[in-house]
């Protein structure tokens, strides 16, 4: 594994890794956060996307480390079609407020929320959060995303405030 190969050699960790479609697992997952929260920095691009397509990965021990350390999240994070599970989008929620977050760009892209609140969660923290400047929901939204989404980017207080903004 990754891991096995850089051992204790944390200086060899690339700024950006991109492990888009390996397949990691849990226990790659798991090994991942256990390697990146040893950096004294972040790296700025983490790219996991397609290791969930068999359903094996499971990121939530991933965005564990992150809450354990917010200071080295990544600034760039994919994990589009990474089987992102329903308990995941608290966990991002959870990791966006914190205000050592320095998650700059998300891309979760075709990981479906199995409820209306699990998104809502994810999109509500967004109002307080300072970091992020782009995230990517491809396929993620209701039917109808402007009830959730048009509040973050204009004042819904009334129909003229709406206007002005």
């Amino acid at each position: 594994t990754i891991t096995e190969a850089i051992g204790t050699r944390l200086d060899l960790i690339p700024s950006e890794l991109n492990l888009r479609g390996n397949l990691i697992g849990v226990e790659g997952a798991k090994s991942l956060s256990r390697m990146l929260s040893r950096r004294k920095s972040p790296i700025n691009e983490l790219n996991l996307a397609e290791n969930g397509r068999k359903g094996k990965t499971r990121i939530s021990a991933l965005l564990e480390g992150f809450l354990a350390n917010p200071a080295l999240t990544p600034r760039y994070l994919n994990v589009n079609y990474c089987n992102v599970r329903e308990e995941d989008y608290f966990l991002f929620a959870r990791l966006l407020r914190h205000p050592n977050c320095s998650l700059e760009k998300l891309d979760i892209g075709y990981n479906a929320p199995h409820t209306l609140e699990a998104l809502t969660v994810l999109v509500d923290c967004l109002k307080n959060n300072t970091t992020l400047r782009e995230m990517h929901l491809s396929d993620c939204l209701p039917d109808d995303p402007w009830s959730l989404l048009l509040p973050l980017i204009c004042d819904t207080t009334t129909i003229s405030a709406t206007y002005k903004s």
